[in-house]
Formats: structure tokens, sequence, C-alpha cells
């Protein structure tokens, strides 16, 4: 876990902006993949079905919330860096 923040970090931090949105976009398709592949064995009733569905994709989606959290915020940082940089030439 600490691995996937400190490359989320370094990824965000480069000058192609789209680098930093490589995790994120990983992390929603795949717990999309798995809401998809949920298996239910007919014996929920359907707002039990619902609930489980909106739980799983939520949870998985903590990560991805994280992650786009981290992009932001050095993406913001990093253009104002360059901001300060153009004022001074």
């Amino acid at each position: 876990m600490i691995c996937i923040i400190i490359l989320q970090v370094f990824l965000s931090k480069r000058y192609n902006k789209w680098l930093g949105l490589i995790l994120p976009i990983i992390n929603g398709l795949f717990s999309i993949r798995l809401v998809l592949d949920m298996n239910f064995n007919g014996e929920e009733s359907t707002i039990e079905i619902i609930m489980q569905t909106v739980l799983t994709f939520l949870s998985w989606n903590i990560l991805t919330g994280y992650l786009m959290d981290i992009y932001f915020t050095c993406r913001e940082k990093l253009e104002k860096k360059m901001n300060i940089k153009d004022l001074h030439y």
C-alpha cells in the first residue's frame, strides 16, 4: 500500500498530467469489474443485493478517492510552483 502511495505521488508530480491518473483509473476499473463479477445464489432479497453491490463498490473506491486526492494536491502544488517560476522571467 505504501508503494502505491509513493508511486502515485511520483506520477502526480510529473509534467504530464495524465500519468497521475493511471492508478486511480486502474483502481476504478478494478472496482467496476469486481462488482460485475459478483455472484448471488438467489436467496438474497433485491434490497440485500443492491446494498451488497453498493457497499462493495464504495469500499473498493476508497483507495480511488485517496489516490485522486493525492493527484489533485500534487497538481495544485505543481501549478503554483510553475506560476511562480513564470513570474521571475
